[in-house]
């Protein structure tokens, strides 16, 4: 079977029927555009000898890119015999929130238990008392933020944001078989209408405020601060790593942060993306003489200020919203979402996983799989710098 036959401008250009029609892209993967308009990604397969369906979601939040990724976890999953059958048609009864969070749930079989348990906890708590039982077509805006507001108002400012992100997926998912038309949870400004976290340090801008951030940050291009940020956005470490980061810690396309530099304190090694080598560099043509990449201009035997990329971020207007370890969480909730493999993403921002034995000999583990993360989220998050090279230093 001949793959890969769409491509981005094809799917974007599909015009709506009177009747569903497919658009197949190969291996099983198609497009399939309904009588509204909507247009949601499928696979056939045939599991003991019968023909099934699996729903990966819709096109607007899944890119032909992402889709056929997610087709190898699929197929991944399928031949391991992973995979629970479906179909398409059995949400036709789901009416309910819950109900169809239920089925949602059940396809996501790149979850752990663990996880899956804290989600319908989660959900069970907060979210079913106030509309579980009401058809997911009468779910709007005003029925989630009430929901969410109450839990805001309780104090669990953290829970909210996760709390809105399960909502969402959910939404989503209802939203490929055109139960509902749009989900709200998109209407919602969770930077606007909630609480912001009280803590220093680990505040995060939502994945759509990404696109502003970063155009704001090409105000300060003529900054180390902005190089660093630029650097922990496409690098997911965290800033105390980045900040001690030496010249001899580059080793070719991969940066060796030692053990005593990491918070777990276990030598990590971090594939580095076009985009990152790039920003690199531009600062060793500056020949600063520093042993230290970013380095304090007024003292070049030191490392910089230890919130000198917070005081950037302050100064663009993001205080509170947004710091240097936020980029971690926006990294992972990208990453998670698009169904990166858990572990790989994990590794990459340096938990803990594995046995004890295992994390001990081997420091490049998953380091192919988290090159190829890595690079396609340097793609999503600079797209301009895949084409030509970043506006830098000078």
């Amino acid at each position: 079977m001949a793959v890969w036959k769409l491509t981005d401008a094809k799917c974007k250009s599909a015009k709506r029927s009177s009747n569903i029609y497919k658009l197949f892209d190969g291996e099983g993967l198609y497009l399939a555009v309904t009588p509204s308009g909507g247009k949601h990604w499928r696979v056939a397969y045939r599991a003991n000898g019968k023909p099934q369906t699996y729903c990966m979601g819709p096109f607007e939040r899944i890119p032909l890119k992402d889709a056929r990724q997610r087709l190898d976890v699929f197929r991944a999953n399928l031949f391991a015999g992973q995979v629970v059958k479906v179909k398409a048609k059995s949400l036709v009864a789901a009416k309910t929130f819950e109900e169809v969070s239920n089925q949602y749930w059940l396809t996501r079989q790149d979850c752990t238990p663990k996880y899956l348990n804290t989600v319908q906890r989660c959900l069970e708590m907060h979210i079913y008392p106030y509309f579980g039982n009401v058809p997911i077509s009468q779910v709007g805006k005003a029925e989630v933020l009430n929901a969410l507001m109450i839990l805001d108002k309780a104090g669990k400012v953290a829970q909210v944001g996760l709390t809105k992100v399960y909502c969402s997926q959910i939404f989503d998912y209802a939203q490929s078989f055109d139960l509902i038309g749009t989900n709200p949870c998109k209407l919602i400004k969770s930077s606007t209408v909630f609480t912001k976290k009280a803590t220093v340090g680990r505040a995060a801008i939502d994945e759509d405020e990404v696109p502003a951030f970063l155009a704001k940050l090409d105000e300060q291009s003529l900054t180390i601060a902005a190089q660093a940020c630029r650097f922990l956005a496409l690098t997911a470490l965290r800033t105390q790593e980045i900040r001690l980061l030496k010249w001899e810690h580059i080793k070719g396309n991969v940066a060796i942060i030692p053990a005593e530099n990491m918070k777990m304190k276990k030598e990590h090694m971090v594939p580095l993306s076009h985009q990152a080598l790039q920003i690199l560099d531009n600062l060793q043509a500056q020949e600063l003489g520093s042993e230290y990449v970013f380095a304090n201009l007024s003292q070049l035997d030191a490392p910089v200020n230890t919130n000198f990329v917070l005081y950037l971020i302050n100064k663009m207007g993001y205080g509170g919203r947004m710091t240097g370890h936020g980029w971690r969480s926006v990294f992972s909730t990208w990453a998670n979402n698009r169904l990166y493999d858990s572990k790989v993403v994990e590794t990459q921002l340096a938990h803990l996983i594995g046995n004890e034995t295992s994390r001990a000999y081997n420091r490049a583990m998953y380091l192919p799989q988290r090159k190829q993360l890595l690079d396609d989220w340097a793609n999503w998050l600079m797209p301009q710098a895949a084409q030509a090279d970043l506006r830098l230093v000078g």
